[in-house]
């Protein structure tokens, strides 16, 4: 157990303070030799223990309050996190009935039946999956009074030329006509060498056709002035 005297010193004064041996122990009680203003004096245990209270109340304190506002923020903090993960969650939620919304509205179908004049229009929705069918039943409009005639309009353009008809059945043969007199001479023919036979004959869309025999064409052609010209080299 630590002394609890001065230690039976004979005087402070006749050893330096440096060299008092050391306490285990510090006791409100234990007296301890201190030097001030020049003067030899004692201070007890409990002085030292209130000067070091005093010291560091102050910190304590700042620790104090530290502390309780790091506690309270924590919990702030801590609600601020689990309200921001229910938000989250929520949102994930509403985004996913946005989606299954969107589907259903995307694979959605329609029908729709005409009803007799005058009947009450109908809107009949059945569930399809996790989508719907919607039928409409719409009426039919009254028939309305006949308008005026309207004036009547601009001539359309030609259309275009029909198929030749059949060849109708001939007719009875008519009586002698009196013959009339000669004409004049006409010009003199040509007579033209070729390869092969050929003819020509009008299609029903009035195109001249050329058939032949040979391998190669008859050299014909149809000038601007729309004459059948023959080349003969």
């Amino acid at each position: 157990m630590a002394d609890r005297t001065t230690g039976g010193l004979k005087a402070v004064s006749e050893t330096a303070i440096g060299d008092l041996p050391g306490i285990l122990d510090l006791y409100d009680d234990t007296l301890i030799p201190v030097e001030q203003q020049g003067e030899a004096r004692h201070m007890k245990g409990s002085q030292w223990k209130k000067y070091a209270q005093v010291g560091v109340e102050v910190y304590v304190s700042s620790a104090r309050d530290a502390a309780a506002q790091a506690t309270a923020a924590a919990g702030e903090a801590k609600g601020q996190a689990q309200a921001a993960s229910a938000a989250k969650d929520a949102a994930q939620d509403a985004r996913d009935e946005a989606r299954e919304a969107v589907k259903a509205v995307e694979d959605m179908t329609v029908s729709a039946d005409q009803l007799p004049p005058e009947s009450d229009p109908v809107a009949e929705k059945t569930a399809v999956g996790k989508s719907f069918h919607i039928h409409f039943g719409i009426p039919a409009g009254k028939q309305g009074p006949a308008g005026p005639q309207g004036a009547q309009g601009a001539q359309g353009p030609e259309g275009a030329q029909g198929p030749q008809g059949a060849a109708g059945p001939v007719g009875p043969q008519g009586p002698q006509c009196v013959q009339g007199p000669a004409g004049p001479p006409g010009i003199n023919g040509v007579a033209v060498s070729a390869a092969g036979q050929y003819a020509f004959n009008v299609d029903e869309a009035g195109h001249l056709i050329l058939s032949y025999t040979d391998d190669d064409a008859p050299d014909f052609s149809i000038d601007s002035s729309g004459h059948l010209i023959l080349n003969i080299e």
